[in-house]
């Protein structure tokens, strides 16, 4: 069902589901616990919205890993 909601198998074909779901979880694992880490200066509603528009872009707005190695 998770990766079903997040239409994960149309977007990266070739990528085993298990690897796909762990990376997802983790990155919103990684996001509340920063967010805790932080004293939650923002509100349940921003973060759970944020995360959501993050699962949700489109594939012309996402960003690629070579957008990070800028010359």
């Amino acid at each position: 069902m998770f990766s079903t909601k997040l239409d994960l198998k149309s977007s990266t074909q070739g990528i085993p589901s298990s690897l796909k779901n762990e990376f997802i979880i983790s990155g919103l694992l990684g996001m509340i616990q920063d967010w805790l880490a932080q004293g939650m200066i923002y509100t349940p509603h921003f973060i759970s919205t944020k995360a959501y528009e993050l699962l949700h872009q489109k594939d012309s707005e996402k960003v690629d890993v070579s957008d990070f190695f800028v010359i």
